[in-house]
């Protein structure tokens, strides 16, 4: 009795040092998802806060554009004003002609160099690229490809409700996750949705870059950069 009463001991302590490890195991598990969770979170927000600000910006852009064509025909009534009003003046003596300085003894300024610059959708197309860099060149995990269909069903959904900016954002997780080069296309139909044909016409032009898109997935894109070249607010049937 005293050997199986320890025996008994012995099977009681095993079972709650299992118990023991398989909560420690859970828990690590829950812990990484939720880890998991949050970083996905936080790329979204990021992703978000890139488009917002692309959008205000684009708004200040085509303010500024009004006040400089106000402006301009404000210059354009002046002048004209000015020549009706310039035969009544009398001629003014040129500043050169009393000058015997030659024109070659100062040459003209060489024009400045121009630095071009990335501009803000080639950025916003950039750091998507990027985030889905990872998984270039490799076969996206079971896991990952599950995660971009759910993604994918939650941007159609979102788009049939005209939540847009929503569809966009799954869009753009699915694309992450799984970067094929027709959910690219498809995050590029979004943006146009949208009004933003020039993030729609950065997207399609990395698309016709990727070796892996096929042929009939080009001509589609090249036919919609040709809709967005003719009709820059054009929208995906």
């Amino acid at each position: 009795w005293d050997a199986a009463d320890r025996v008994m001991s012995e099977a009681t302590a095993l079972r709650e040092q299992l118990a023991t490890q398989r909560a420690h195991i859970v828990e690590l598990v829950s812990t990484h998802h939720r880890r998991e969770e949050t970083l996905t979170a936080m790329l979204r927000e990021m992703t978000e806060v890139v488009r917002h600000e692309i959008e205000r910006a684009d708004r200040a852009q085509a303010e500024l554009e009004r006040l400089l064509e106000s402006f301009h025909g404000t210059v354009a009534v002046s002048s004209q004003r000015g020549s009706a009003v310039e035969p009544l003046l009398p001629p003014l003596p040129s500043p050169a002609a009393s000058l015997s300085v030659s024109n070659d003894t100062f040459p003209p300024p060489p024009p400045p160099t121009a630095s071009v610059q990335p501009t803000r959708h080639t950025r916003y197309a950039r750091a998507l690229l990027e985030r889905a860099s990872h998984q270039k060149g490799h076969a996206a995990s079971s896991a990952n490809v599950a995660k971009a269909k759910e993604h994918f069903a939650a941007a159609k959904l979102a788009s049939s409700t005209n939540d847009h900016e929503l569809a966009c954002s799954h869009l753009e997780d699915a694309y992450v996750l799984n970067p094929k080069p027709s959910t690219l296309v498809s995050l590029a139909n979004m943006h146009l949705h949208l009004g933003g044909v020039d993030i729609a016409k950065e997207l399609y032009k990395h698309v016709l870059q990727d070796p892996v898109a096929s042929q009939a997935t080009r001509n589609a894109v090249e036919d919609k950069l040709r809709q967005c070249e003719v009709n820059m607010m054009g929208v995906v049937d």
